[in-house]
């Protein structure tokens, strides 16, 4: 992939407005210095892009196709523009484009589907996020998820599942199966899968409330009641310090809440 193909996200989060400010005004100079060039204006594009600039992220963009027509990189920063701008049927035949000349990039794929979740095209989107996976070395937790979004409970779990099988039991792809399971009303999955993930970690407190909450929504008072008691025992149990921290003392006071609203 050329070198040019910034990534306006990356960009976004790694330097603040002003920042890119300075980066525009040092591509704009490139830009000046190469006037027969494309690769600058894609440079500019994508940092116009970054800034939320879509008018003259376009305008780069369209310098570059007229000077460089077979320049297929032109399709693919125009997509990420279009995506990020919320018009995502014009971001769609942009990635089209780049796809049909160079099909074998997961994050055309990947940014595809996410244009083509924003326009509501579910099994279009779930297709492409598979084939990012599919082709990915490692995939990115969040393109299993992404895809879980757009699929039904059932398949979403099995894809979920596939992810896991694949990265391992990361958290962030453990609770959202946990929580379809909940949806479903599949409680004794949801708390087997619970219990095997919470053994593998040093905190039990967090694992105890999260029982409790499915005890809970299955109807299991006694149980409920008892997990979330065994949940506030983990806390106490815990270093000072981390008894005092947000997420903690956030943790403490919805276990104390629903103790107190099932004692009603």
């Amino acid at each position: 992939m050329p070198r040019i193909l910034i990534s306006a996200l990356l960009l976004s989060t790694a330097f603040g407005h002003g920042d890119i400010d300075g980066l525009i005004a040092a591509a704009s100079e490139e830009v000046a210095m190469n006037p027969g060039k494309a690769e600058p204006l894609i440079k500019r594009g994508e940092l116009h892009s970054a800034h939320e600039d879509w008018i003259a992220a376009n305008a780069d963009f369209d310098r570059a196709a007229a000077l460089a027509p077979d320049m297929i990189a032109v399709d693919f920063c125009r997509g990420k523009m279009l995506l990020a701008a919320k018009k995502p049927d014009a971001a769609v035949k942009a990635f089209d484009r780049f796809i049909a000349a160079k099909g074998n990039l997961p994050g055309a794929f990947l940014s595809r589907a996410r244009a083509k979740a924003q326009l509501g095209e579910r099994a279009g989107a779930v297709n492409d996020f598979t084939k990012a996976i599919d082709m990915s070395v490692r995939p990115e937790p969040e393109f299993y998820i992404e895809r879980a979004q757009q699929q039904e409970p059932e398949a979403a779990i099995r894809g979920l599942d596939e992810g896991i099988a694949k990265l391992g039991p990361l958290v962030t792809l453990i609770i959202p199966v946990i929580d379809l399971e909940v949806a479903e009303k599949r409680y004794e999955d949801a708390l087997a899968r619970l219990e095997r993930f919470a053994a593998t970690m040093p905190r039990k407190d967090i694992w105890l409330a999260r029982r409790a909450d499915i005890f809970e929504k299955a109807s299991r008072t006694e149980e409920a009641i008892a997990a979330y008691k065994s949940a506030l025992a983990a806390i106490d149990g815990l270093p000072q310090r981390n008894q005092d921290a947000k997420a903690t003392t956030d943790l403490r006071a919805h276990v104390e809440g629903r103790l107190r609203s099932l004692a009603k």
